[in-house]
């Protein structure tokens, strides 16, 4: 229930959280596809009824944690943080240890911490798309720009599908100074997924610098 699939996937969640409402994992996934989208609100209500029924889920917590802000969030992430940097410690070549970690870095604003970590799951984990994907925003937040192309690229290579990577590669191409390899861009991510939250607008606004109407 992930990636470029997520579109798919979403009434099979729903469906199984349905047929099972007592199922944690099914509203943990649930959340993770919602919190993929960017639909933070859906995202933490499947995250607390999965908490609900199996309380002190590490995935739910940060899944909760990242789809909160502020104090609202401070509580999930810390305990999140602690299993995460436990798992490091014990298994160091856990590439995806290493991306969940470097997440919850990243929504605790220690974006320095996140790239160490990113860069490790990218290392350990180089066929990862979510992780060049993490890496490549993590790197457009310390305004590394290049860096950023690169890592985002290779998101897009990995998995072409996957509307989420390519719209982030689109909107650096428009802030890199190339509109028309941007709005190309984007148009595939409305193609991809026209429900993609932001996506229909970011086409508009390219389309419009590059044809001026």
């Amino acid at each position: 229930a992930a990636l470029g699939k997520d579109r798919a996937a979403m009434p099979v969640l729903q469906r199984a959280v349905q047929l099972g409402p007592d199922a944690a994992r099914a509203h943990e996934a649930l959340g993770s596809a919602h919190l993929r989208a960017g639909r933070k609100e859906q995202a933490a209500a499947e995250f607390r009824k999965a908490l609900a029924i199996e309380p002190g889920r590490i995935e739910a917590e940060a899944g909760l944690g990242r789809s909160l802000s502020g104090q609202d969030a401070a509580p999930h992430l810390q305990i999140a943080l602690t299993y995460f940097t436990d798992r490091v410690r014990l298994l160091p070549d856990d590439g995806s240890a290493h991306l969940e970690l470097g997440k919850i870095y990243a929504a605790m604003g220690k974006a320095d911490d996140s790239i160490v970590e990113f860069s490790s799951a990218v290392r350990l984990s180089p066929d990862n798309a979510d992780a060049h994907t993490a890496l490549g925003l993590a790197f457009e937040g310390r305004q590394r720009m290049d860096d950023a192309f690169g890592e985002l690229a290779s998101a897009v290579r990995l998995r072409p599908e996957d509307p989420r990577a390519a719209f982030r590669l689109g909107e650096l191409l428009m802030k890199l100074g190339r509109p028309l390899e941007g709005m190309q861009r984007l148009e595939r991510v409305v193609k991809l997924d026209p429900d993609l939250p932001g996506a229909r607008e970011a086409f508009d606004a390219a389309r419009k610098r590059v044809y001026g109407n």
